[in-house]
């Protein structure tokens, strides 16, 4: 065990407490054959981890508890695992992403809200039509 990626929970009954006091979510495993399982403890942030780890709570006694974090910094899939190189490039991409997407954001127009006009005096529906003259103004360019 190192002792650098261990971590403190406190079990209180079926509540499970970090080290901060802060509760932690408790969810109820289910297996394949009949559906029922043990409830598990989600303990997210791990040190030294961008991931999470499932901790059963029957493995945590009452009291005080000290467990090494097992999750690893790494991109979950069955298929590959990301290189600290691979993942540059992604973050790259993802910013040049979100530039487009704020760009798009800027071209948007809110469409007005359609009222009744028959409902409205004549003041109301100039003040009305000159605001969908501006929406139609934006729209056509």
């Amino acid at each position: 065990m190192s002792t650098n990626n261990m971590m403190y929970l406190r079990r209180e009954g079926n509540d499970v407490y970090d080290i901060n006091g802060k509760k932690m979510r408790i969810l109820q495993q289910r297996t394949k054959n009949n559906g029922k399982g043990d409830p598990t403890v989600i303990l997210d942030g791990t040190p030294n981890s961008n991931g999470k780890q499932y901790q059963s709570l029957k493995s945590l006694q009452q009291g005080d508890n000290w467990i090494e974090a097992r999750a690893y910094d790494r991109t979950p899939s069955e298929k590959y695992i990301l290189t600290s190189e691979e993942k540059k490039k992604i973050a790259e991409y993802q910013s040049k992403i979100d530039q487009i997407i704020n760009k798009a954001k800027e071209r948007y127009i809110e469409k007005p809200v359609i009222k009744d006009i028959n409902k409205m005096t004549k003041k109301e529906r100039l003040e009305y039509a000159a605001e969908l003259e501006k929406f139609l103004s934006l729209v056509r360019g």
